[in-house]
């Protein structure tokens, strides 16, 4: 389980009787994907095969826009992962929306120009998206990723209607977007978060402490595009419907409450455990508004603000996009 691609390139090609090892390399099918991968010999076998799933690829056009909508984990290595696949597997760029503090980080404004990230406001999103470019945007931005409970993933979008505004402008599809255990690669210790929250709310400045770099399977799930009839419909019910989607995947893709243990044994096995469990699980989905008789009004953040008593909602935001 341990060994290196090198290892077992050595054991194909002298079985083999390959001389010329500088020719050939090994690959392999994933069936998931339906497509080849390279296989690299200075990285172990069981990382390659095993870390990192993208389901749903066939849902990103090959060309025109498209705006993905995720949830946002405690930092987003979905999204990394998921720029390279794009270029590797659609020849697509990704462009995407930044929290704004990163950009007063010394250093982090060309890098993000580099990458495409941009803390665009709704005017030029709805440029970009028209000018045919895929962009991303996680509503929930910071507040989501530092202070959303890993045991039951909740969904922190405020008020925020900037990314609905972008889609009726743009007149684009929407692409709901939720990565398994994202939660668990990276999590923010349970003491004193209400106290960093307060914070947050009223300076927005992200003082909180990160751990974690655990070795969880993490896979992405890409939702079917959404379209609504963009000469009726408002940006309340644009959110209401792209939230109720990314809720019931969160339903469907997430066990819960999160473990970092069982999120690390998802790389050998990706069966669910099904039994005693399921009655706790569906407790907490329908205090994440997953479940069926929980409501899906736009008060719902506020209830788990205040559930978390770590402050009043923002209602100065309402034109805030969110962003990595």
């Amino acid at each position: 389980r341990g060994s290196e691609g090198e290892a077992l390139f050595r054991q194909v090609t002298s079985d083999l009787s390959i001389e010329e090892r500088d020719y050939f390399s090994l690959c392999f099918y994933d069936k998931e994907e339906g497509i080849r991968h390279w296989l690299y010999n200075d990285k172990k076998i069981l990382k390659q095969l095993k870390s990192y799933e993208l389901r749903g690829i066939e849902n990103v056009p090959s060309e025109g826009g498209a705006l993905f909508i995720y949830y946002h984990g405690c930092l987003p290595l979905d999204v990394y992962y998921l720029i390279s696949k794009l270029v590797i597997h659609k020849n697509r760029s990704l462009h995407c929306v930044g929290d704004k503090f990163i950009f007063k980080i010394p250093g982090w404004r060309p890098l993000c120009k580099l990458f495409s990230i941009t803390a665009g406001t709704v005017e030029e999103c709805t440029q970009e998206l028209k000018e045919g470019n895929l962009l991303c945007i996680a509503p929930g931005g910071v507040r989501e990723a530092l202070f959303s409970d890993p045991n039951v993933y909740d969904i922190l979008w405020g008020k925020r209607l900037g990314f609905a505004k972008v889609v009726i402008g743009s007149k684009t599809p929407v692409i709901p977007m939720f990565t398994e255990n994202c939660r668990e690669s990276f999590r923010t210790p349970e003491w004193g978060r209400s106290f960093f929250r307060w914070i947050y709310e009223k300076t927005k400045i992200p003082l909180c402490p990160i751990y974690g770099g655990f070795p969880v399977k993490m896979i992405t799930h890409l939702g079917k595009p959404i379209y609504f009839d963009f000469d009726t419909v408002t940006p309340e019910e644009v959110r209401k419907t792209v939230k109720r989607e990314i809720r019931s995947m969160i339903k469907e893709h997430q066990r819960l409450p999160g473990s970092v243990w069982q999120g690390i044994a998802q790389r050998w096995s990706s069966n669910k455990k099904k039994g005693d469990d399921e009655p706790e699980q569906a407790e907490l989905l329908q205090r994440n508004g997953a479940g069926t008789t929980s409501p899906m009004s736009d008060n719902e953040d506020i209830l788990v603000l205040e559930r978390d008593r770590s402050g009043t909602e923002d209602t100065a935001e309402t034109e805030e996009l969110g962003g990595i």
